[in-house]
């Protein structure tokens, strides 16, 4: 494969430089490599990123309506904040919907979405700590985006 290819093939896998910028980004707060409070420095996630600052920019807006980050006026983007009640409610709320929508989901599933799912939570598995554990998080957030 000649240079040229290689540099393309990411892009085509991964989507656009803004997804790409948002899923590492979104990675590195959920896996605890950017803390709470921690103010983001664009030279830095330009350089950790290995992209310009133009999706970068874009993942973090993307991030902030999501609640990951927050923009100070004048003063740039910072890791939210999120104090375990809040955690505590939105795990609440999230078996509360995910149970109402139990049935619509079992009704789309396929034998190819079963196996996936069997792997993720095997993965899952091995990974759980009798704790909270920021390193499966990201486990946990595949098998829910893989449900149909």
């Amino acid at each position: 494969m000649d240079s040229q290819q290689h540099q393309k093939k990411p892009a085509k896998q991964n989507g656009s430089m803004t997804e790409v910028a948002y899923e590492k980004l979104k990675a590195m707060i959920l896996n605890n490599w950017l803390v709470p409070g921690q103010k983001l420095n664009n030279p830095d996630l330009v350089k950790k990123l290995k992209m310009s600052k133009t999706p970068i920019i874009s993942a973090l807006s993307r991030l902030e309506a999501e609640g990951y980050v927050r923009l100070k006026q004048n003063q740039g983007y910072y890791i939210s904040d999120v104090a375990p009640s809040e955690i505590l409610q939105a795990m609440e709320a999230r078996v509360m919907l995910e149970t109402a929508n139990m049935d619509a989901v079992v009704a789309r599933v396929t034998d190819q979405d079963i196996d996936k799912l069997e792997k993720i939570n095997e993965a899952y598995r091995i990974k759980l700590k009798p704790y909270f554990d920021v390193e499966s998080l990201p486990l946990n957030l595949e098998f829910h985006l893989t449900l149909p």
